[in-house]
């Protein structure tokens, strides 16, 4: 075995989370989670009728993160009822999002007063057209994490009695929970999902025949990104249940998943989003069979820095669920040129490293940060 993949195993172990520390962070987790709706469901039966209970989405639902697994992403799933008269309508304008229109589920609803209640919640959240309107559905989700909350005078009871105390803040489309206690801290990120079906549109060009395969899809009060800013209904579709069956069982990825995203850490590339990093590995899986990932660690890491390399010198990662959607639109035209030559950099040095037989593991190591920063 050459000597850089000798050191790359190595890290691989680094990465690798107890399974004693997982259940414990995903127990509490749990925990938290649970108590923070069932005291937002006592208080809104609104939401207590939409509620679909939270889908894990990011990292942690993949099984890829590195060193302690506290930070968690998860999807509030949101069912509204009726749910097959919802008109989900292309964005034409932008890829990849599309318009949530309820008017005929509120028609439907006005014909029954048990739904008078809902019926007015969505008349709220939606505009004169009928669409549901993200900033209305942003502000109303707030106001339900802050009465719930405040329900439970901001702390809960872990599994082993830890009292963790709870804040909350909101950014973009995420509704944050930072709970800490003497032994441990948790970071969620809660974005509210509307479920939906797959729908006869997703047989044009610009979506994968993956797509098929999964039943239940999101939408996601997400802005847009690039030339075409989205306007306040536009919402971005996403399957984080796709993407974790895409991820599964394939020998090597998720070490090769996180050495990379250590080298992008190491090389101070701080707007350069892990989804970019998800999305490669999506394209790839698609184009290679599942005995790909078998290779060497080595080989699989230059393989990945080279398809970087190419999505970054033409400016163009395409969105795994429409590729029409170039994610690398969310940076300026300069830090796509920067972050290109570094991972040009990385690659030129790497792609060098297995003809080493004397290559030191600290030499190695000077390319990954390992470090968590909570």
């Amino acid at each position: 075995m050459y000597q850089f993949e000798k050191h790359l195993t190595l890290l691989g172990f680094d990465t690798k989370i107890s399974d004693c520390d997982r259940q414990l962070y995903f127990k509490e987790y749990e925990v938290i989670r649970d108590q923070i709706f069932l005291s937002i469901c006592q208080i809104d039966e609104d939401f207590r009728d939409l509620f679909n209970g939270t889908s894990l989405f990011g990292s942690q639902s993949t099984k890829v993160p590195i060193n302690i697994p506290d930070e968690f992403d998860a999807i509030i799933n949101l069912k509204i009822p009726f749910s097959s008269l919802v008109e989900m309508e292309l964005d034409d304008e932008r890829p990849g999002f599309i318009y949530i229109n309820l008017k005929d589920v509120m028609d439907k609803m006005s014909e029954d007063e048990t739904y008078d209640s809902l019926y007015d919640l969505l008349d709220d959240l939606t505009n004169d057209y009928f669409y549901l309107d993200r900033s209305c559905l942003k502000y109303w989700i707030s106001k339900l994490f802050c009465a719930g909350l405040e329900n439970l005078d901001y702390r809960v009871l872990g599994c082993n009695r830890d009292v963790y105390f709870l804040e909350y803040s909101t950014r973009g489309l995420t509704h944050t929970i930072y709970a800490h206690c003497d032994n441990r801290k948790i970071l969620i990120d809660f974005v509210p999902g509307i479920m939906f079906q797959k729908q006869s549109w997703m047989k044009l060009n610009s979506f994968k025949s993956y797509i098929t395969r999964n039943k239940t899809w999101y939408a996601v009060p997400k802005p847009s990104f690039g030339n075409k800013r989205t306007k306040y209904c536009s919402f971005l579709i996403c399957n984080p249940h796709g993407e974790n069956k895409l991820l599964h069982d394939r020998q090597h990825l998720k070490v090769t998943f996180c050495l990379l995203k250590a080298l992008c850490r190491c090389y101070k590339m701080k707007r350069f989003k892990t989804y970019f990093l998800t999305t490669a590995f999506f394209w790839e899986i698609t184009k290679n069979k599942p005995s790909f990932w078998e290779n060497s660690l080595s080989d699989l890491l230059i393989h990945m820095l080279n398809v970087l390399d190419d999505y970054f010198q033409d400016g163009v990662l395409p969105f795994f669920w429409n590729k029409d959607l170039n994610l690398l639109d969310i940076l300026r035209a300069s830090e796509i040129k920067k972050y290109a030559k570094l991972i040009r950099s990385a690659y030129n040095t790497l792609s060098t490293y297995p003809s080493q037989p004397l290559l030191s593991f600290e030499r190695t190591l000077t390319h990954f940060d390992f470090e968590e920063r909570f």
